[in-house]
């Protein structure tokens, strides 16, 4: 009786199977691994921006109010160094969003506010400063492109920015007008608009 299986041939064939499999499992294993990094690169990113706007837009309210009280050179001076730090940031945002967006729409979106930011600051050391009026309208037309960046960030990061329409689960039992208050995304007005009944 001749307890022979598997022949010669049979086993280097069943060898070069199975490194063929696992070498195929590791490189699927490393794409999607790959593509979770960067998915959660882009994301990370897409916060960075969205903080540093409102930083620069708080530099620049801070900056007017400096310029409106005191418009001295040293004042001048030292909001020119904060403004340029402020650049840098800005410089080591646009690198990344090269290198991890490839959409053209957010990397275009991200330099028009860049640009905006830019003019804007510029604005600020007018020699005979700026009317309110007008940084109002500055900081508007910032605010529109940091919606628009946003926008095109969260569209190739894959980020839902608004809650999808769905029935939600709340408890067994009837829904009370607390539970929907608890769920809503609209707050109640503040105390001081509140009208007394």
């Amino acid at each position: 009786m001749d307890l022979k299986f598997l022949t010669n041939d049979q086993v280097v064939a069943a060898v070069i199977g199975a490194g063929l499999g696992a070498l195929l499992m590791l490189a699927g294993a490393e794409y999607f691994q790959h593509r979770r990094d960067r998915w959660a690169t882009r994301r990370k990113l897409l916060g960075e921006v969205m903080a540093f706007t409102f930083e620069y837009i708080a530099l620049l309210y801070e900056a007017y109010a400096t310029l409106r009280k005191e418009d001295t050179l040293d004042a001048r001076l030292t909001l020119g160094a904060r403004f340029a730090r402020m650049n840098g940031q800005v410089c080591d945002l646009e690198l990344r969003i090269w290198q991890v967006f490839r959409q053209r729409l957010a990397r275009a979106a991200f330099r028009k506010l860049c640009n905006r930011l830019n003019c804007s600051r510029d604005l600020l050391f007018t020699p005979d400063g700026v009317a309110q009026e007008a940084f109002q309208v500055a900081l508007d037309w910032i605010h529109e492109q940091r919606a628009a960046v946003g926008e095109h960030l969260c569209a190739a990061a894959r980020v839902n920015p608004t809650d999808p329409a769905r029935i939600v689960f709340v408890h067994f039992g009837r829904v009370t007008e607390a539970d929907k208050r608890a769920l809503s995304y609209e707050d109640e007005p503040p105390p001081w608009e509140r009208t007394s009944e």
